[in-house]
Formats: C-alpha cells, sequence, structure tokens
C-alpha cells in the first residue's frame, strides 16, 4: 500500500470552517480606535470584537477606564485614563 498519494489533476483544495472552540466563549477584541491617545488621556476609544454583552470592566493595562458603555455586543466605547507604568 502506498501511503505517499499524490493528487490527480485536477486537484482541488478543500476548506473547512470548524465551529470555534468553547475556550474562545470570553469576550474577544479585534480592533481599537484609535490605538494611540496623549498621556493625560481622555481618548474616546473604539473597542470592536465579540462577547462584550455583560461587560463590568474595561482596563488599558491595569488601569481601569475612566469610563465606559457596552454599546452592543461587538461594540464598546471607553474613555482613556492618564499614563501610567501598570500600562506598559
Amino acid at each position: 500500500m502506498d501511503l505517499d498519494q499524490k493528487c490527480q489533476p485536477p486537484c482541488r483544495a478543500m476548506v473547512t470552517q470548524l465551529p470555534p472552540p468553547a475556550s474562545w466563549a470570553g469576550p474577544h477584541i479585534i480592533s481599537l480606535d484609535p490605538n494611540t491617545g496623549p498621556a493625560v488621556g481622555g481618548t474616546t476609544v473604539v473597542i470592536t470584537g465579540r462577547n462584550f454583552t455583560g461587560a463590568t470592566a474595561v482596563r488599558f493595562g491595569t488601569v481601569d477606564a475612566a469610563s465606559f458603555t457596552v454599546d452592543n455586543d461587538t461594540r464598546i466605547t471607553a474613555v482613556s485614563p492618564p499614563w501610567s507604568p501598570e500600562m506598559a
């Protein structure tokens, strides 16, 4: 038996999309806009992703956002805090 079988033309690639594993059930950030701001804080940041419903905190590093609103399951609007060494 030949275990090194080759595809005979015409060969076609097949891709099967699997559902994400259960470990992905938590919040997932896709983007931050803007992704930079002044050290004094106060920048409104739009966070897009998934699974945001029920969020109880938004942090920049280990520093809590000055404020935030969960707009929907895929978007949070947060206000950045002043820069702190804990953000590095």
